[in-house]
């Protein structure tokens, strides 16, 4: 399974693999089909196609009773167990996941395989929010029907954690904020060696990655795939390309 051209669908292919390199910041870093980040340090324009060549050593093999489909979700895994371990998060936390989407959802697993955190999902959708309970989220909010994320932004003393990228280059912050509420700021940028603890977790049973699959398309209804992901993500988390 490799991170396919869109940022929405995945792309079943027969093995998977990890960025290259030691580190996900270092400039040797290759990584597949990133059309959305060109400028940005390794993306390889490889999209839709049934087989690749990869270096072995960054190939791993699926569990036996691991799907292909299952698997395309192992790199949003890797996000959320690298967003984690940055966060630093330990057993008995106070954890807010902002957007309930595939990394969202993988970050919660990821959080409540450490144990012991209450966590609270925001997301504005109700069908996402409903999947953060299945998969053991203490707490749901919906900021346009609930004033409940107000009052947690008044915390101080947290850790922010910036996972994914935004449309636009940037962002306007409150300094004073950041400042006066002695708030860390950290990035995350893909993962660095988290495709063997994504493995472990699913060959355990540790996570339940298929639940966040919405709808499958034939390889010959690619277009009609991504228009889908792009306009019904009040329905749907994770949209599959299966190459028959």
């Amino acid at each position: 399974m490799c991170r396919c051209h869109s940022p929405f669908v995945d792309t079943v292919f027969r093995a998977v693999s990890q960025s290259v390199g030691s580190q996900s910041y270092s400039p040797s870093v290759s990584f597949f089909s990133n059309e959305a980040a060109k400028g940005l340090v390794g993306n390889t324009q490889i999209s839709f196609v049934e087989y690749v060549a990869h270096p072995a050593d960054f190939v791993f093999k699926l569990p036996e009773k691991t799907s292909y489909e299952e698997a395309t979700l192992f790199e949003p895994l890797a996000v959320g167990l690298h967003s984690v371990v940055r966060a630093k998060v330990s057993f008995g936390g106070e954890i807010l996941i902002l957007g309930a989407g595939s990394i969202g959802l993988a970050t919660l697993q990821a959080v409540v395989n450490i144990g012991g955190s209450r966590v609270t999902v925001a997301d504005i959708y109700d069908f996402r929010l409903k999947k953060t309970r299945e998969l053991g989220a203490d707490k749901v909010i919906n900021p346009q029907q609930s004033d409940a994320l107000d009052k947690l932004r008044s915390r101080r003393g947290r850790k922010v954690i910036l996972v994914g990228l935004p449309p636009q280059e940037a962002i306007e912050f409150n300094t004073n904020q950041i400042i006066t509420k002695e708030l860390d700021v950290l990035g995350i940028f893909r993962y660095a060696n988290m495709y063997p603890k994504a493995v472990r977790l699913a060959e355990k049973g540790q996570v339940n990655l298929k639940t966040l699959i919405s709808k499958k398309f034939p390889f010959l209804q690619t277009e009609e795939a991504l228009k889908y992901a792009r306009d019904n993500k009040e329905s749907s988390i994770k949209t599959l390309v299966i190459l028959d």
